[in-house]
């Protein structure tokens, strides 16, 4: 085999010292170069991986999130539907119970203003009848030239009244309380 070696030009010690000489090249590399090359690529794999889980990780609470504010605008719009119709139905209620109080108060009102004028009205028969048993009075003086005592005044004056009332009943312009003196 040497001279094989020699044949081809080949040293052996030569050919020792370079595999020597590459083995401790091969040891170096593995130890300065190819172990920290895998040691940077593991940890960049794993901080790769890390990455990826936190961002699936995130899309997931992202989802849920979206999820959840879907749920709470549609509970707040739902609450919010009630919140106007007990309102649209509170003031329905007030409207109704507004125009029910102005529509007693107009009826009261218009009561009222129908006992003052009915009083009134009375007030006025009352001091016309009044007045025509003075002017009846007066005029059967005039007639009979004569002074008439005080109680006779009242009981002409009376009767006067009477007729007058007969006059009024019968025409349909008094009350029945009216006619029968009452008031």
């Amino acid at each position: 085999m040497e001279e094989l070696l020699h044949n081809l030009g080949i040293k052996w010690q030569l050919l020792l010292a370079q595999i020597v000489n590459f083995l401790i090249l091969l040891f170096l590399l593995k130890k300065f170069l190819y172990k920290p090359m895998l040691k940077f690529m593991r940890e960049r794999r794993e901080t790769i991986e890390r990455g990826l889980k936190k961002s699936e990780l995130a899309e997931t609470q992202f989802q849920e999130f979206r999820k959840m504010q879907a749920e709470q605008l549609t509970k707040t719009r739902t609450e919010a539907q009630k919140i106007m119709e007990d309102a649209k139905k509170r003031a329905e209620e007030a409207k109704a119970q507004i125009l029910e109080e102005a529509k007693i108060q107009a009826e009261i009102l218009f009561s009222r203003a129908n006992k003052d004028i009915e009083l009134l009205k009375n007030h006025r028969l009352m001091e016309a009848e009044h007045e025509l048993g003075k002017m009846a009075v007066q005029g059967m003086e005039y007639l009979l030239r004569e002074k008439i005592s005080d109680d006779k005044k009242r009981e002409l004056a009376d009767e006067a009244i009477k007729n007058m009332r007969i006059n009024l009943s019968n025409s349909g312009a008094l009350k029945p309380a009216q006619r029968h003196g009452k008031i």
